[in-house]
């Protein structure tokens, strides 16, 4: 497959690495395995710090881990529908769980074409082991009359409740099993088992590893849907209890109540299993033709009892919501995509996807024929275009490629900005008036927020080292604090480091990435952060791709970014938007939430290089401000700001840190959330720092002079 990274739109363009235009694409087995109620932060990769989920984290190292991706729903069965059916919510056939009044509402019907019929007919093996939830035994939603040639497990969504079931389905006949269960509810199997014998999920488990070794000849799909780690909502309700699992494992020694212990046991042991299934590929000789991918049908759930709670482990990461939530913990789930030398290792990306792209893409790795009627993202952009192909609803083909239409649709999704209400707002802060006392605290403060720069054709190691000097005491008055840190260029850093030794609370910024145009391929700007940080680099400092912003291309903007933070390691990276070519508040505010859907909680957005005319302003400084502080009450994950360039003064400053104070709080105030980018700054705020101790302003040459702002 010959893909420009430049055009892609969807999955499969962010995934492969480039090969040779001759070289013919083979067709993969495919393995989707899908977790039940499994949180956005419940895997160690996703920032999990309690449950232990080695082999998946392997598996994300080995491949892909998508940060923006997205279930069909906030529940299982309408979201196991879009899957299966690349349609999303208006279109789709099962739009809720239907529980048991209605079961003809959560049933596919003949009508309805599916991923793995379409598959089927592409020549693949296809099997179904697990949870279906889609129609039951006999009815038009029977999976073997949506394309699976074998399945295997529960049919029914209330049954696969109970991890010992007494019975399961096999290709429509009933398997009995040894497991005793007391009935609770109507559904037939639902409740709980007082002899527990056999565990569903070690058994699908165990029913998969048989089908790929007796598939191994030809292609296969296979559609791996686990119970776990769903409550036994029954079981909870009765005994309260829901996490049932063989064995509490690592955490029986835990001082935990059970139904936590079992939560984290069903995902510890998961990721075993899942651990399992790859050393078995690499055992038969598929690895390298076979695409895994992992993720979950929704959030995490809050079913397993009284004593069961999401928030013990953090099961949505940094984001709001659980289950059956439209805020992003309940709909954001983890995609790993790993395909030995197909997709690249240990990328992360931005990309924003969903459900229904499962179609679209396997259609275009498999060569298989889609569906007339599709609403789901083409792998590949036309390479003459900015733009993807998605299928409307009569089946012709429609081309995004219009950057006014892929602008206007960001600024749909996060908002467009009130410029009236800007300037209004702007305004009043210059009018607040502020006490000495406050005014002291303000003017120490924004000492200890200045980054102070030195990025000149001519420096030297001297510069640099008499710069780390003023950075560490700006003054003689003790009480002025340093300043946050000092920035160069890369070549530069190892003197910094030199100067401030590594015990120095002034951190060193390094404007790496081709500053200040990032007018330089990608390798050479990763190579440069990576010498960067090698050289003793505590930040880094990048600028977007604007052209590709303006254009439309958000993936691009977004996977380079990603790339950024990934050779930052440890560092601290500052994104710098360059508001003055952006032009528009809107363009600000959409760029600001692109780059924070990437970077890290303690990152930062930055206004300018300083390197054209228009640089931080209280108008744009305020538009990024409340992005900030709307991402942060949607998600739960605290941005840095930094305005830079043309904050001469230290009223100018004073009045930023009121906008800080009135739109971010107190906790954006001190310098791991706030900066000034503004060197020439610094030597004002010591001018009036010194005539609030002895009442008489000194000249600006009292003080030894800044660097260059920017």
């Amino acid at each position: 497959m010959n893909v420009s990274p430049r055009f892609v739109c969807a999955l499969i363009s962010l995934l492969f690495s480039a090969s040779p235009a001759s070289a013919a694409a083979p067709r993969p087995n495919i393995i989707f395995i899908l977790a039940d109620d499994l949180g956005y932060g419940d895997l160690g990769s996703y920032g999990q710090k309690i449950i232990r989920t080695p082999h998946l984290d392997q598996l994300a190292a080995e491949g892909m881990r998508f940060t923006q991706f997205y279930a069909g729903n906030t529940v299982c069965a309408p979201s196991r529908s879009v899957l299966m059916t690349g349609l999303h919510m208006g279109h789709t056939r099962v739009r809720g769980n239907a529980g048991t009044e209605n079961p003809e509402a959560q049933m596919l019907r003949a009508g309805d074409v599916t991923v793995a019929r379409v598959l089927q007919t592409a020549g693949y093996t296809t099997a179904l082991i697990g949870k279906w939830g889609l129609g039951n035994v006999g009815d038009e939603g029977e999976p073997r009359k949506h394309g699976f040639d074998y399945s295997f497990g529960f049919l029914n969504q209330t049954h696969a409740h109970n991890h010992y079931p007494d019975f399961l389905w096999r290709n429509g006949e009933r398997v009995a099993l040894p497991n005793v269960v007391t009935q609770v509810g109507p559904v037939e199997g639902t409740g709980y088992a007082t002899k527990r014998v056999l565990y569903a999920s070690d058994l699908f488990f165990d029913e998969a590893r048989d089908f790929i070794a007796r598939s191994k000849t030809r292609p296969f799909f296979l559609y791996l849907a686990l119970t776990v780690p769903h409550a036994n909502n029954e079981r909870a309700r009765v005994l309260g209890d829901g996490q049932e699992v063989p064995s509490y494992g690592p955490y029986a020694d835990q001082p935990w109540p059970d139904s936590q212990k079992g939560q984290a046991a069903m995902i510890t042991r998961m990721d075993a299993r899942v651990g399992d299934l790859i050393e078995q590929l690499k055992t038969i000789g598929l690895d390298d033709d076979t695409l895994v991918i992992f993720s979950s049908d929704n959030g995490p759930h809050r079913e397993g009892g009284p004593l069961h709670n999401p928030e013990f482990f953090a099961a949505s990461g940094p984001l709001n919501g659980t289950k059956r939530a439209l805020t992003d913990g309940g709909i954001r789930v983890p995609w790993i995509a790993r395909w030995p030398g197909k997709i690249k290792a240990g990328v992360v990306s931005a990309h924003v996807g969903y459900f229904g792209d499962v179609m679209a893409t396997f259609v275009e790795l498999t060569g298989a024929t889609a569906p007339k009627i599709l609403e789901s993202a083409g792998a590949v952009a036309d390479e003459n275009t900015f733009g993807f192909t998605v299928s409307d609803r009569e089946g012709g083909s429609m081309l995004v490629c219009s950057p006014q239409a892929a602008l206007q649709r960001l600024f749909d999704e996060v908002g467009s900005v009130d410029q009236i209400g800007i300037d209004e707002r702007v305004a009043k802060y210059g009018t607040r008036s502020v006490k000495k006392a406050a005014k002291l605290w303000g003017l120490r403060t924004a000492v200890s927020m200045v980054d102070l720069t030195t990025l000149e054709g001519k420096d030297t190691p001297g510069k640099v080292a008499s710069l780390c000097q003023k950075a560490l005491r700006p003054h003689d008055d003790a009480s002025v604090p340093p300043v946050a840190a000092v920035c160069v260029y890369p070549s530069m850093v190892r003197h910094a480091r030199r100067a401030l030794r590594n015990d120095s609370v002034v951190r060193i910024a390094s404007v790496a990435t081709a500053f200040p145009s990032g007018q330089a391929p990608l390798k050479t700007r990763l190579a440069e952060v990576k010498a960067a940080v090698a050289d003793g680099a505590d930040e880094i400092d990048m600028v977007i791709n604007r052209g590709a912003f303006l254009a439309g291309e958000f993936g691009r903007v977004q996977d380079e970014i990603s790339a950024v933070v990934t050779a930052c390691g440890a560092a601290t990276l500052k994104v710098i938007l360059e508001v003055s070519e952006l032009e528009t508040y809107d363009n600000i505010r959409a760029a600001s939430f692109l780059a924070m859907r990437v970077i890290r909680p303690g990152d930062f957005i930055k206004t300018s290089t300083g390197k054209t005319s228009l640089n931080a302003t209280l108008g744009n400084n305020q538009v990024m401000l409340e992005a900030i502080r709307d991402f942060y009450l949607d998600t739960g994950v605290a941005i840095a700001m930094k305005p830079a360039g043309g904050i001469r003064t230290a009223k100018q400053a004073l009045t930023f840190l009121i906008a800080v104070k009135e739109t971010l709080g107190d906790a954006w105030l001190n310098n791991t959330r706030y900066r000034f980018g503004a060197s020439s700054l610094l030597n004002d705020l010591l001018r009036q720092l010194e005539k609030e101790k002895t009442g008489a302003y000194q000249a600006p040459y009292y003080f030894s002079e800044a660097a260059e702002s920017y």
